[in-house]
Protein backbone atom coordinates (compact mmCIF):
# COMPACT_ATOMS: atom_id res chain seq x y z
CA UNK A 1 0.00 0.00 0.00
CA UNK A 2 1.35 3.52 -0.62
CA UNK A 3 0.96 6.50 1.58
CA UNK A 4 0.32 9.53 0.03
CA UNK A 5 1.38 12.61 2.12
CA UNK A 6 -0.47 15.80 1.80
CA UNK A 7 0.97 19.24 2.97
CA UNK A 8 -0.74 22.73 2.58
CA UNK A 9 -0.66 26.37 4.03
CA UNK A 10 -3.15 25.61 6.67
CA UNK A 11 -0.52 23.25 8.40
CA UNK A 12 2.35 25.12 8.13
CA UNK A 13 4.45 25.61 11.24
CA UNK A 14 4.46 29.92 12.39
CA UNK A 15 3.26 32.67 14.02
CA UNK A 16 0.43 34.95 12.17
CA UNK A 17 0.00 38.50 12.45
CA UNK A 18 -1.93 39.10 15.16
CA UNK A 19 0.19 37.03 17.23
CA UNK A 20 3.17 38.92 16.44
CA UNK A 21 1.35 42.61 17.30
CA UNK A 22 0.16 41.10 20.30
CA UNK A 23 3.50 40.14 21.32
CA UNK A 24 5.00 43.58 20.52
CA UNK A 25 1.86 44.99 22.72
CA UNK A 26 2.86 42.71 25.53
CA UNK A 27 6.68 44.07 25.15
CA UNK A 28 5.82 47.54 24.92
CA UNK A 29 3.72 47.05 29.07
CA UNK A 30 6.80 45.38 29.89
CA UNK A 31 9.27 47.70 29.08
CA UNK A 32 7.48 50.57 29.72
CA UNK A 33 6.79 49.53 33.45
CA UNK A 34 10.51 48.67 34.01
CA UNK A 35 11.02 52.70 32.85
CA UNK A 36 10.47 54.47 36.44
CA UNK A 37 12.65 51.59 37.65
CA UNK A 38 15.43 52.63 35.32
CA UNK A 39 14.78 56.14 36.72
CA UNK A 40 15.32 55.80 39.87
CA UNK A 41 18.24 53.79 39.37
CA UNK A 42 20.07 57.13 37.78
CA UNK A 43 18.95 59.47 39.75
CA UNK A 44 20.14 57.03 43.02
CA UNK A 45 23.56 56.76 40.94
CA UNK A 46 23.86 60.41 40.81
CA UNK A 47 22.23 61.56 44.18
CA UNK A 48 25.39 59.03 45.86
CA UNK A 49 27.84 60.53 43.39
CA UNK A 50 27.01 63.95 44.24
CA UNK A 51 27.03 62.99 47.78
CA UNK A 52 30.40 61.86 47.79
CA UNK A 53 31.49 64.52 45.77
CA UNK A 54 29.61 67.06 48.04
CA UNK A 55 31.51 65.17 51.28
CA UNK A 56 35.00 65.39 49.78
CA UNK A 57 35.14 69.02 49.08
CA UNK A 58 33.38 69.76 52.23
CA UNK A 59 36.05 68.00 54.20
CA UNK A 60 38.70 69.96 52.18
CA UNK A 61 37.40 73.25 52.79
CA UNK A 62 36.93 72.39 56.64
CA UNK A 63 40.84 71.44 56.48
CA UNK A 64 42.15 74.08 54.72
CA UNK A 65 40.43 76.84 56.67
CA UNK A 66 41.56 75.04 59.52
CA UNK A 67 44.88 75.41 58.15
CA UNK A 68 44.89 78.87 58.07
CA UNK A 69 43.34 79.45 61.78
CA UNK A 70 45.99 80.60 64.50
CA UNK A 71 45.76 82.29 67.66
CA UNK A 72 46.67 85.74 65.69
CA UNK A 73 43.97 85.88 63.29
CA UNK A 74 41.31 83.79 65.40
CA UNK A 75 39.51 87.14 66.20
CA UNK A 76 39.73 88.78 62.56
CA UNK A 77 36.52 90.57 61.13
CA UNK A 78 37.99 91.36 58.67
CA UNK A 79 39.57 90.08 55.38
CA UNK A 80 42.64 92.75 55.07
CA UNK A 81 43.57 92.01 59.03
CA UNK A 82 46.95 90.60 59.18
CA UNK A 83 46.61 87.34 58.51
CA UNK A 84 43.44 87.56 57.03
CA UNK A 85 40.42 86.40 58.47
CA UNK A 86 39.49 82.51 58.08
CA UNK A 87 37.10 82.67 60.78
CA UNK A 88 34.99 85.57 60.14
CA UNK A 89 31.72 85.80 61.86
CA UNK A 90 28.74 85.08 59.74
CA UNK A 91 28.30 83.36 56.32
CA UNK A 92 30.95 83.98 53.21
CA UNK A 93 29.89 82.82 50.17
CA UNK A 94 28.25 80.77 48.37
CA UNK A 95 31.33 80.27 46.58
CA UNK A 96 32.54 77.40 43.80
CA UNK A 97 35.53 75.21 44.71
CA UNK A 98 38.84 76.27 43.83
CA UNK A 99 42.41 74.35 42.35
CA UNK A 100 45.31 74.05 44.86
CA UNK A 101 46.17 77.58 42.61
CA UNK A 102 42.96 79.25 43.61
CA UNK A 103 41.25 79.20 40.52
CA UNK A 104 37.93 77.58 40.28
CA UNK A 105 37.87 74.09 39.69
CA UNK A 106 35.92 73.70 36.18
CA UNK A 107 34.99 69.50 37.05
CA UNK A 108 33.05 70.93 39.98
CA UNK A 109 31.48 74.22 38.60
CA UNK A 110 27.80 72.93 39.66
CA UNK A 111 28.98 73.48 43.49
CA UNK A 112 28.95 76.19 45.73
CA UNK A 113 30.29 76.05 49.10
CA UNK A 114 28.83 78.32 52.11
CA UNK A 115 30.81 78.56 55.31
CA UNK A 116 28.79 79.91 58.69
CA UNK A 117 31.18 80.99 61.76
CA UNK A 118 29.30 81.82 65.06
CA UNK A 119 30.46 82.41 68.25
CA UNK A 120 29.10 79.78 71.06
CA UNK A 121 28.83 80.43 74.71
CA UNK A 122 30.08 77.35 76.54
CA UNK A 123 27.46 76.39 79.03
CA UNK A 124 30.12 74.82 81.38
CA UNK A 125 31.28 78.23 82.65
CA UNK A 126 27.60 79.57 82.52
CA UNK A 127 25.67 81.58 80.02
CA UNK A 128 24.98 85.04 79.61
CA UNK A 129 23.88 87.05 81.34
CA UNK A 130 25.65 85.36 84.10
CA UNK A 131 28.59 84.49 82.24
CA UNK A 132 30.18 88.46 81.38
CA UNK A 133 32.89 86.72 78.85
CA UNK A 134 30.26 84.58 76.84
CA UNK A 135 32.41 84.92 73.84
CA UNK A 136 34.02 81.28 74.66
CA UNK A 137 34.85 79.77 71.28
CA UNK A 138 34.02 79.72 67.62
CA UNK A 139 31.48 76.76 65.48
CA UNK A 140 32.53 76.37 61.90
CA UNK A 141 30.00 74.71 59.96
CA UNK A 142 30.60 74.05 55.65
CA UNK A 143 27.83 73.67 53.34
CA UNK A 144 28.00 72.36 49.97
CA UNK A 145 25.01 72.35 47.48
CA UNK A 146 24.40 71.47 44.34
CA UNK A 147 21.24 71.33 41.47
CA UNK A 148 19.63 68.01 40.73
CA UNK A 149 20.03 67.10 36.83
CA UNK A 150 16.12 65.94 37.42
CA UNK A 151 14.84 68.54 38.60
CA UNK A 152 17.48 71.68 39.03
CA UNK A 153 16.30 72.32 42.66
CA UNK A 154 19.44 72.96 44.86
CA UNK A 155 20.10 70.18 47.15
CA UNK A 156 22.24 70.49 50.01
CA UNK A 157 24.33 67.50 50.11
CA UNK A 158 27.16 67.94 52.51
CA UNK A 159 27.34 69.98 56.29
CA UNK A 160 30.36 69.48 58.03
CA UNK A 161 29.95 71.23 61.43
CA UNK A 162 33.18 71.36 63.89
CA UNK A 163 34.50 73.50 67.17
CA UNK A 164 37.41 75.70 67.09
CA UNK A 165 39.00 76.47 70.20
CA UNK A 166 41.00 80.02 70.57
CA UNK A 167 44.32 78.54 72.19
CA UNK A 168 46.47 81.08 72.24
CA UNK A 169 44.64 84.37 71.25
CA UNK A 170 43.23 86.80 73.46
CA UNK A 171 39.68 86.93 74.46
CA UNK A 172 37.36 89.18 73.63
CA UNK A 173 36.46 91.27 76.59
CA UNK A 174 32.77 92.34 75.32
CA UNK A 175 30.19 92.44 72.39
CA UNK A 176 26.66 91.87 71.65
CA UNK A 177 24.36 88.83 71.73
CA UNK A 178 21.44 88.54 70.14
CA UNK A 179 18.96 86.04 71.05
CA UNK A 180 16.52 84.76 68.32
CA UNK A 181 13.60 82.95 70.04
CA UNK A 182 10.41 81.57 68.37
CA UNK A 183 7.32 83.28 69.19
CA UNK A 184 5.52 80.40 70.57
CA UNK A 185 6.49 78.23 73.34
CA UNK A 186 6.98 74.53 73.74
CA UNK A 187 4.97 72.27 75.60
CA UNK A 188 6.24 73.79 79.14
CA UNK A 189 6.23 77.06 77.97
CA UNK A 190 10.16 77.78 77.32
CA UNK A 191 11.51 79.67 74.90
CA UNK A 192 12.65 77.20 71.55
CA UNK A 193 15.31 78.78 69.99
CA UNK A 194 16.17 79.77 66.55
CA UNK A 195 18.73 78.08 65.01
CA UNK A 196 20.52 79.35 61.62
CA UNK A 197 18.82 83.10 61.60
CA UNK A 198 20.88 85.49 59.83
CA UNK A 199 21.42 88.86 61.95
CA UNK A 200 22.63 91.86 60.85
CA UNK A 201 23.63 95.11 63.45
CA UNK A 202 23.51 97.99 61.00
CA UNK A 203 24.94 101.17 62.26
CA UNK A 204 26.39 104.56 61.60
CA UNK A 205 29.77 103.42 59.62
CA UNK A 206 29.06 99.91 59.65
CA UNK A 207 27.38 96.56 59.72
CA UNK A 208 28.22 92.79 60.87
CA UNK A 209 26.25 89.45 59.93
CA UNK A 210 26.43 86.45 62.24
CA UNK A 211 24.41 83.27 62.07
CA UNK A 212 22.45 82.28 65.30
CA UNK A 213 23.77 78.75 66.92
CA UNK A 214 21.96 75.83 68.09
CA UNK A 215 21.54 77.91 71.15
CA UNK A 216 19.64 80.84 68.88
CA UNK A 217 22.28 83.19 69.67
CA UNK A 218 24.25 85.53 66.98
CA UNK A 219 27.44 86.59 68.97
CA UNK A 220 29.13 89.73 67.91
CA UNK A 221 32.40 90.41 69.59
CA UNK A 222 33.49 94.12 69.94
CA UNK A 223 37.14 96.20 70.35
CA UNK A 224 36.96 99.38 71.26
CA UNK A 225 39.48 102.38 70.80
CA UNK A 226 38.80 103.76 74.84
CA UNK A 227 36.65 103.78 77.35
CA UNK A 228 34.31 106.63 76.00
CA UNK A 229 33.48 104.39 73.05
CA UNK A 230 29.53 103.35 72.41
CA UNK A 231 28.72 101.92 69.20
CA UNK A 232 24.87 102.05 68.42
CA UNK A 233 23.06 99.53 65.86
CA UNK A 234 19.72 98.79 64.51
CA UNK A 235 19.19 94.70 64.78
CA UNK A 236 17.68 93.37 61.72
CA UNK A 237 16.80 89.64 61.62
CA UNK A 238 15.97 86.47 58.59
CA UNK A 239 15.08 83.28 58.67
CA UNK A 240 13.75 81.52 56.00
CA UNK A 241 10.11 81.11 56.41
CA UNK A 242 9.45 83.42 59.03
CA UNK A 243 8.82 87.00 60.26
CA UNK A 244 9.92 89.13 63.06
CA UNK A 245 7.06 89.92 65.62
CA UNK A 246 6.20 93.50 64.07
CA UNK A 247 7.36 95.84 67.22
CA UNK A 248 10.99 94.18 66.63
CA UNK A 249 11.47 95.69 63.11
CA UNK A 250 13.84 97.76 64.52
CA UNK A 251 15.24 96.55 68.07
CA UNK A 252 18.35 99.48 69.13
CA UNK A 253 20.89 98.03 70.81
CA UNK A 254 24.09 99.76 72.18
CA UNK A 255 27.73 98.32 72.26
CA UNK A 256 29.89 99.68 75.47
CA UNK A 257 33.11 98.88 76.96
CA UNK A 258 33.83 95.96 79.65
CA UNK A 259 29.85 94.91 79.50
CA UNK A 260 28.25 92.58 76.86
CA UNK A 261 24.58 94.01 75.80
CA UNK A 262 22.10 91.44 75.10
CA UNK A 263 18.51 91.64 73.07
CA UNK A 264 16.44 88.52 72.34
CA UNK A 265 14.78 88.65 68.71
CA UNK A 266 11.00 86.99 68.06
CA UNK A 267 10.37 84.89 65.13
CA UNK A 268 7.63 82.37 64.00
CA UNK A 269 6.60 81.26 61.26
CA UNK A 270 3.29 83.61 59.75
CA UNK A 271 -0.65 82.74 60.05
CA UNK A 272 -3.22 83.94 57.71
CA UNK A 273 -6.60 85.10 58.28
CA UNK A 274 -9.29 84.54 55.56
CA UNK A 275 -12.42 86.80 55.47
CA UNK A 276 -15.68 85.41 53.36
CA UNK A 277 -18.84 88.13 52.52
CA UNK A 278 -21.60 88.57 50.18
CA UNK A 279 -20.25 90.25 47.37
CA UNK A 280 -20.35 94.35 47.90
CA UNK A 281 -21.37 96.83 45.09
CA UNK A 282 -18.65 98.99 45.77
CA UNK A 283 -14.51 98.23 46.91
CA UNK A 284 -14.93 98.58 50.73
CA UNK A 285 -12.07 99.50 53.14
CA UNK A 286 -11.53 96.61 56.12
CA UNK A 287 -8.57 97.03 58.22
CA UNK A 288 -7.06 94.52 60.76
CA UNK A 289 -5.83 96.06 63.97
CA UNK A 290 -2.82 94.24 66.32
CA UNK A 291 -2.88 97.15 68.33
CA UNK A 292 0.62 98.77 69.29
CA UNK A 293 2.57 95.13 69.19
CA UNK A 294 1.55 93.59 65.91
CA UNK A 295 0.35 96.91 64.02
CA UNK A 296 -2.45 97.37 61.49
CA UNK A 297 -3.18 96.54 57.82
CA UNK A 298 -5.89 98.01 56.04
CA UNK A 299 -6.63 96.17 52.61
CA UNK A 300 -9.33 96.72 50.22
CA UNK A 301 -12.73 94.39 49.16
CA UNK A 302 -12.79 94.68 45.45
CA UNK A 303 -16.86 95.04 44.37
CA UNK A 304 -17.27 91.64 43.52
CA UNK A 305 -15.11 89.73 45.28
CA UNK A 306 -16.08 87.43 47.77
CA UNK A 307 -13.00 86.70 50.34
CA UNK A 308 -10.41 88.67 51.60
CA UNK A 309 -6.78 87.46 52.72
CA UNK A 310 -4.27 88.84 55.67
CA UNK A 311 -1.31 86.89 55.14
CA UNK A 312 2.13 87.19 56.80
CA UNK A 313 0.49 87.83 60.20
CA UNK A 314 2.13 87.39 63.68
CA UNK A 315 0.36 83.80 65.32
CA UNK A 316 -0.99 85.74 68.51
CA UNK A 317 -2.80 83.15 70.47
CA UNK A 318 -2.73 80.02 73.17
CA UNK A 319 -2.76 76.08 71.79
CA UNK A 320 -6.29 75.12 72.56
CA UNK A 321 -4.80 71.62 73.45
CA UNK A 322 -2.16 72.68 75.89
CA UNK A 323 -2.53 76.36 77.79
CA UNK A 324 1.52 76.37 78.44
CA UNK A 325 2.23 76.81 74.43
CA UNK A 326 1.48 80.49 73.93
CA UNK A 327 2.62 83.49 71.60
CA UNK A 328 2.70 86.43 72.95
CA UNK A 329 1.52 89.98 71.11
CA UNK A 330 -2.22 90.37 71.71
CA UNK A 331 -5.50 90.03 70.01
CA UNK A 332 -6.55 91.41 66.69
CA UNK A 333 -9.48 93.86 66.19
CA UNK A 334 -11.82 93.83 62.91
CA UNK A 335 -13.12 96.68 61.41
CA UNK A 336 -15.24 96.46 58.09
CA UNK A 337 -16.31 99.79 56.21
CA UNK A 338 -19.16 100.69 55.02
CA UNK A 339 -20.53 97.46 52.35
CA UNK A 340 -23.04 98.51 49.31
CA UNK A 341 -24.86 95.68 49.76
CA UNK A 342 -27.80 96.92 46.90
CA UNK A 343 -28.63 99.56 44.74
CA UNK A 344 -31.62 100.32 42.51
CA UNK A 345 -30.93 101.85 39.58
CA UNK A 346 -33.48 103.85 38.04
CA UNK A 347 -31.78 104.98 34.78
CA UNK A 348 -32.05 101.14 33.60
CA UNK A 349 -36.03 101.41 35.03
CA UNK A 350 -38.63 100.44 32.90
CA UNK A 351 -41.53 103.43 34.00
CA UNK A 352 -44.40 100.98 32.89
CA UNK A 353 -43.08 98.38 35.29
CA UNK A 354 -43.01 100.46 38.15
CA UNK A 355 -45.97 100.10 40.97
CA UNK A 356 -47.12 103.76 41.26
CA UNK A 357 -50.82 104.06 42.21
CA UNK A 358 -53.33 104.68 39.51
CA UNK A 359 -57.52 104.62 39.31
CA UNK A 360 -59.56 103.92 36.80
CA UNK A 361 -59.85 107.71 35.65
CA UNK A 362 -57.62 108.28 33.38
CA UNK A 363 -58.09 112.20 33.85
CA UNK A 364 -56.91 111.89 37.02
CA UNK A 365 -52.78 112.03 36.82
CA UNK A 366 -49.78 110.78 39.47
CA UNK A 367 -47.41 113.58 39.79
CA UNK A 368 -44.56 110.70 39.64
CA UNK A 369 -42.65 110.48 36.08
CA UNK A 370 -40.06 109.24 35.26
CA UNK A 371 -37.12 111.77 33.46
CA UNK A 372 -34.75 110.04 31.29
CA UNK A 373 -32.59 113.35 31.63
CA UNK A 374 -33.75 115.26 34.33
CA UNK A 375 -31.08 118.19 34.77
CA UNK A 376 -27.99 115.62 33.62
CA UNK A 377 -29.21 112.70 35.33
CA UNK A 378 -32.29 110.04 35.22
CA UNK A 379 -34.74 110.96 38.07
CA UNK A 380 -37.95 110.11 39.64
CA UNK A 381 -40.03 113.78 40.05
CA UNK A 382 -42.99 114.81 41.49
CA UNK A 383 -43.93 117.95 39.91
CA UNK A 384 -46.89 119.70 38.23
CA UNK A 385 -44.82 121.56 36.22
CA UNK A 386 -44.16 118.59 33.98
CA UNK A 387 -47.90 118.10 32.82
CA UNK A 388 -49.72 120.33 30.32
CA UNK A 389 -51.85 122.98 31.60
CA UNK A 390 -54.92 121.82 33.42
CA UNK A 391 -54.23 118.29 34.07
CA UNK A 392 -56.44 116.71 36.94
CA UNK A 393 -54.40 114.74 39.50
CA UNK A 394 -55.50 112.57 42.35
CA UNK A 395 -56.40 113.71 45.33
CA UNK A 396 -54.02 114.48 48.15
CA UNK A 397 -51.99 111.74 49.64
CA UNK A 398 -52.69 109.08 46.29
CA UNK A 399 -49.59 110.26 44.92
CA UNK A 400 -47.34 107.04 45.71
CA UNK A 401 -44.41 105.56 43.79
CA UNK A 402 -43.38 102.07 44.58
CA UNK A 403 -40.91 99.98 43.45
CA UNK A 404 -41.70 96.34 42.20
CA UNK A 405 -39.19 94.08 42.98
CA UNK A 406 -39.18 93.45 46.65
CA UNK A 407 -35.24 93.61 48.01
CA UNK A 408 -34.23 90.38 49.66
CA UNK A 409 -30.88 91.10 52.32
CA UNK A 410 -30.46 87.94 53.79
CA UNK A 411 -27.29 86.77 51.93
CA UNK A 412 -26.07 89.58 54.07
CA UNK A 413 -26.79 88.84 57.10
CA UNK A 414 -24.19 87.97 59.80
CA UNK A 415 -22.60 84.17 59.56
CA UNK A 416 -21.16 84.40 63.45
CA UNK A 417 -22.59 85.39 66.48
CA UNK A 418 -19.63 87.58 67.07
CA UNK A 419 -20.62 89.84 63.81
CA UNK A 420 -23.36 92.92 63.95
CA UNK A 421 -24.21 94.31 61.69
CA UNK A 422 -26.53 98.15 61.08
CA UNK A 423 -28.18 99.32 57.99
CA UNK A 424 -29.00 102.11 56.38
CA UNK A 425 -30.28 103.75 53.35
CA UNK A 426 -28.83 106.70 51.14
CA UNK A 427 -29.04 108.41 47.67
CA UNK A 428 -26.12 107.64 46.03
CA UNK A 429 -26.08 109.94 43.49
CA UNK A 430 -23.49 112.93 44.02
CA UNK A 431 -25.77 115.55 41.98
CA UNK A 432 -29.00 116.37 44.20
CA UNK A 433 -29.75 112.74 45.59
CA UNK A 434 -32.90 113.62 47.31
CA UNK A 435 -34.72 117.07 47.16
CA UNK A 436 -37.26 118.65 48.16
CA UNK A 437 -38.88 122.33 48.07
CA UNK A 438 -42.07 124.06 48.91
CA UNK A 439 -43.54 121.85 51.60
CA UNK A 440 -44.36 124.18 54.15
CA UNK A 441 -48.15 123.57 53.90
CA UNK A 442 -48.07 119.93 54.83
CA UNK A 443 -48.76 118.57 58.11
CA UNK A 444 -45.91 117.44 60.73
CA UNK A 445 -46.24 113.68 60.22
CA UNK A 446 -46.11 113.41 56.59
CA UNK A 447 -44.31 110.83 55.52
CA UNK A 448 -41.80 111.09 52.62
CA UNK A 449 -40.37 107.61 52.26
CA UNK A 450 -41.11 104.01 53.57
CA UNK A 451 -40.08 100.86 53.89
CA UNK A 452 -43.01 97.96 53.61
CA UNK A 453 -43.46 94.27 54.34
CA UNK A 454 -44.49 92.06 51.33
CA UNK A 455 -47.82 92.11 52.51
CA UNK A 456 -48.06 95.82 52.26
CA UNK A 457 -50.61 98.14 50.24
CA UNK A 458 -50.02 100.35 48.65
CA UNK A 459 -53.80 101.70 48.66
CA UNK A 460 -53.32 102.14 52.22
CA UNK A 461 -50.42 103.33 55.14
CA UNK A 462 -50.96 99.12 56.36
CA UNK A 463 -47.23 97.36 56.57
CA UNK A 464 -45.70 100.55 56.12
CA UNK A 465 -42.92 102.07 58.18
CA UNK A 466 -42.06 105.69 57.81
CA UNK A 467 -38.51 106.33 57.10
CA UNK A 468 -38.59 110.44 56.15
CA UNK A 469 -41.15 112.63 57.40
CA UNK A 470 -41.99 116.34 57.72
CA UNK A 471 -41.63 117.45 61.16
CA UNK A 472 -41.57 121.32 63.01
CA UNK A 473 -38.37 122.31 64.99
CA UNK A 474 -39.12 122.88 68.39
CA UNK A 475 -36.49 125.35 68.65
CA UNK A 476 -36.05 127.77 65.23
CA UNK A 477 -39.56 126.89 64.62
CA UNK A 478 -38.78 125.73 61.16
CA UNK A 479 -39.88 123.02 58.95
CA UNK A 480 -37.43 120.26 58.74
CA UNK A 481 -36.87 116.85 57.27
CA UNK A 482 -36.61 113.90 60.15
CA UNK A 483 -36.13 109.45 60.56
CA UNK A 484 -38.77 107.79 61.79
CA UNK A 485 -37.36 108.68 65.40
CA UNK A 486 -37.94 112.81 64.77
CA UNK A 487 -33.82 113.03 64.49
CA UNK A 488 -33.21 116.07 62.27
CA UNK A 489 -31.77 115.14 58.61
CA UNK A 490 -28.98 117.26 57.15
CA UNK A 491 -30.78 119.53 54.04
CA UNK A 492 -29.00 122.70 52.15
CA UNK A 493 -31.06 125.26 51.44
CA UNK A 494 -32.50 123.93 48.09
CA UNK A 495 -34.08 121.59 50.08
CA UNK A 496 -31.28 118.33 49.42
CA UNK A 497 -30.60 115.54 51.66
CA UNK A 498 -26.84 116.47 52.40
CA UNK A 499 -24.43 113.93 50.17
CA UNK A 500 -23.83 111.09 51.53
CA UNK A 501 -26.69 111.15 54.00
CA UNK A 502 -27.71 108.14 55.23
CA UNK A 503 -30.96 106.94 57.24
CA UNK A 504 -30.86 104.15 59.45
CA UNK A 505 -32.78 100.96 58.93
CA UNK A 506 -33.76 98.14 61.43
CA UNK A 507 -32.01 95.08 61.29
CA UNK A 508 -35.09 93.60 60.82
CA UNK A 509 -35.00 93.43 57.32
CA UNK A 510 -32.55 91.20 57.18
CA UNK A 511 -34.66 88.73 57.67
CA UNK A 512 -37.55 89.45 55.60
CA UNK A 513 -38.00 90.78 52.44
CA UNK A 514 -39.22 94.91 51.88
CA UNK A 515 -40.25 97.13 49.07
CA UNK A 516 -39.79 100.88 49.16
CA UNK A 517 -42.28 103.79 48.55
CA UNK A 518 -42.43 107.55 48.32
CA UNK A 519 -45.39 109.31 48.65
CA UNK A 520 -45.76 112.92 47.25
CA UNK A 521 -48.80 115.33 47.20
CA UNK A 522 -49.75 118.47 44.97
CA UNK A 523 -48.98 120.62 47.34
CA UNK A 524 -45.22 120.30 47.28
CA UNK A 525 -43.71 122.67 44.86
CA UNK A 526 -41.04 120.22 43.46
CA UNK A 527 -39.63 116.33 44.81
CA UNK A 528 -37.39 114.43 43.47
CA UNK A 529 -34.94 111.67 43.69
CA UNK A 530 -31.92 109.61 41.67
CA UNK A 531 -30.57 106.14 42.23
CA UNK A 532 -31.06 104.15 45.94
CA UNK A 533 -28.48 102.48 47.60
CA UNK A 534 -28.51 100.12 50.42
CA UNK A 535 -25.43 100.20 52.92
CA UNK A 536 -24.56 97.43 55.56
CA UNK A 537 -21.48 98.07 58.31
CA UNK A 538 -20.09 95.32 60.08
CA UNK A 539 -18.50 95.15 63.21
CA UNK A 540 -16.73 92.00 64.99
CA UNK A 541 -16.95 92.23 68.48
CA UNK A 542 -15.10 89.11 69.18
CA UNK A 543 -11.18 89.09 69.52
CA UNK A 544 -8.81 87.28 66.90
CA UNK A 545 -5.85 84.75 68.16
CA UNK A 546 -4.51 82.10 66.40
CA UNK A 547 -3.85 78.57 67.52
CA UNK A 548 -0.09 77.77 66.79
CA UNK A 549 2.12 78.66 63.99
CA UNK A 550 1.03 78.52 60.11
CA UNK A 551 -2.15 78.83 61.65
CA UNK A 552 -4.94 79.69 58.92
CA UNK A 553 -8.10 81.19 60.47
CA UNK A 554 -11.33 81.45 58.08
CA UNK A 555 -14.21 83.59 59.46
CA UNK A 556 -17.71 84.05 57.88
CA UNK A 557 -18.30 87.41 58.34
CA UNK A 558 -21.73 86.50 55.80
CA UNK A 559 -23.14 85.12 52.70
CA UNK A 560 -24.76 81.94 52.01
Amino acid sequence: MKLRMLTSADTENGFTLVEILVALVILLLVVTSCLPLFTMAARVTYENKARMTATQIAKQELERTLAQTNANNYNNENDTDPGGAPLKTGVTGPYAPTLPDGTPDPTLSNYQIRKIVSWIDDPDDGQHPSDTLPFDYKQLIIEVTCPSIFTGAVTKHADFKTFVAKEGSSSPITGIVVEVVRGWTDDNGKRIPVEGATVTLEGNTSSKTAVTNEAGQAMFPMTFPNDNTVYSYQVECECSGMILRPDMQAVAVEARPYTTSFVQIEMEYPATLSLSFAPSLKDTAVTLDGHTTMGSTTKVLKAGDTVLTFSDLWPAGTDPDNPAKVCSGGTYSLSIGSMSIHRTDISTADAGSYLYHQISTEEQKNLWKLHADYNGSPAWVADDANYPSGTTFFTSGAHRLAFPAAIDLSSFRPAISTVQATLSLAFSSSESPFSISGYNSLPDGFSLLYLGDEDADLSTDDGWNSLIQIQTDTTSNSRILADANSNPLAVDINGELANPQEIDIDSEYFNNPFFIRFDSDPSIDRFYFRDIEILCRYSFNGSIQFSGPNDTLQLKISGE
